[in-house]
């Protein structure tokens, strides 16, 4: 008889493991329990708990843990999932990340198959046009908390410049434009940058776009890396 109990969330895994076993050994006490992990694989060992005859019907438990992860034993334990499915002895298979293909041929042999996933952490999802709005108000405080955050959830210094960028060029236009039909911006993006446009001068927008520029340049030119250069631009604004 063979159980096989897999999954990237040993913690439960092993919780079921120990679950599992005591109740085996619950049904039949009198059963010895084997276990062979990598320190202490035997080829011998192995085939005298598969080719074994319970003597007097007294049967025994065999935990085989983690041995599909070790190349010395991989291939004979899975050479003999049907000769586990087969005895008269009880085997319990642990592996922690088996792959597919493997799951599927041990599945056709298991009595019972259990499959213990850790649960995928949701990925923070950061909006990089707040840091636009940020420096659209002259929010400093905003801007920079915002650019930390957006840095320690993976954006990229080149996308944060990009949006920054985009959000300067979107207020210069709408300072020299007098509506969205002018600036060609849509009329939401449009309204935004005329109110944002109130905080800045036109001076003030050029000296901005004009460095965002210079340290697009310098990454392209290997004279620095762009979350520095960056920093320096979002501390003056």
């Amino acid at each position: 008889m063979l159980y096989f109990l897999y999954g990237t969330d040993t913690i439960e895994s092993r919780k079921k493991l120990q679950a599992l076993l005591a109740s085996l050994v619950k049904k039949r006490p009198d059963a010895e329990v084997f276990r062979l992990k990598e320190d202490n694989w035997s080829e011998a060992t192995f085939q005298e708990l598969l080719n074994a005859q319970g003597l007097f019907d007294q049967k025994y438990i065999a935990v085989l843990d983690g041995l599909l992860e070790y190349k010395e034993s991989r291939d004979l334990v899975l050479e003999n999932v049907e000769a586990m499915q087969k005895s008269t002895h009880v085997f319990l298979m642990i592996e922690h990340n088996p792959g597919k293909k493997v799951v599927e041929e041990i599945e056709k042999h298991a009595e019972k198959t259990q499959e213990f996933a850790r649960p995928e952490k949701k990925k923070e999802f950061f909006n990089t046009f707040a840091l636009g709005d940020a420096l659209g108000n002259k929010d400093k405080k905003s801007l920079w908390v915002g650019y930390l955050e957006a840095l320690r959830q993976g954006i990229s210094p080149e996308e944060i410049c990009g949006v920054l960028f985009w959000q300067v060029k979107n207020i210069m236009l709408a300072l020299h434009t007098k509506n969205a039909s002018e600036s060609k911006l849509s009329p939401f993006v449009d309204s935004k940058a005329r109110k944002f446009a109130k905080n800045f001068t036109g001076k003030e927008l050029k000296e901005i776009s004009g460095a965002l520029v210079e340290a697009t340049e310098k990454v392209r030119n290997g004279e620095g890396e762009m979350e520095v250069l960056l920093e320096r631009v979002v501390l003056k604004i």
